[in-house]
């Protein structure tokens, strides 16, 4: 059963530093015993990775809702494409305010995510050259 347990949480949690139970969060202990459930009793899970059955019964129920921030997540990518991948958390969070979704700075930034980075123009070494100095054209329209 052990040898279960590490190995499934090698599997779904993917940390590199290696396994370690006691330092797994009640989030993580949680998706683990709900890998297992099919071929180990609840009781035997529980006292084997040390939760509290009252820790697994509100994580379990905290992973079965769906995310309250969803429908901001559509609003900010479509905000971000507009901007033309130019504007970053600021102007995503200023934007959010123009249309009446109320959110702090830092969860746009967090609904933003790591995907939408925005685009860095790329800085040009200084030159006050304007291109060779031609003499006046004749004005012929006269």
């Amino acid at each position: 059963m052990q040898k279960d347990i590490l190995e499934k949480a090698g599997e779904i949690i993917k940390k590199d530093q290696g396994i370690f139970l006691e330092a797994l969060t009640n989030q993580e202990k949680t998706t683990l015993i709900h890998a297992l459930r099919p071929k180990y009793k609840l009781y035997q899970l529980l006292t084997s990775i040390d939760i509290p059955k009252s820790s697994y019964c509100y994580h379990k129920k905290q992973l079965a809702l769906p995310n309250k921030y969803n429908y901001v997540r559509v609003q900010i990518i479509d905000i971000f494409k507009v901007g033309k991948c130019l504007y970053a958390y600021r102007w995503i969070h200023a934007s959010l305010k123009n249309i009446e979704i109320i959110l702090s700075k830092k969860s746009a930034t967090y609904n933003a995510g790591k995907n939408l980075v925005a685009k860095s123009i790329k800085m040009r070494k200084y030159s006050s050259y304007d291109g060779e100095i031609s003499p006046v054209v004749p004005n012929i329209l006269k």
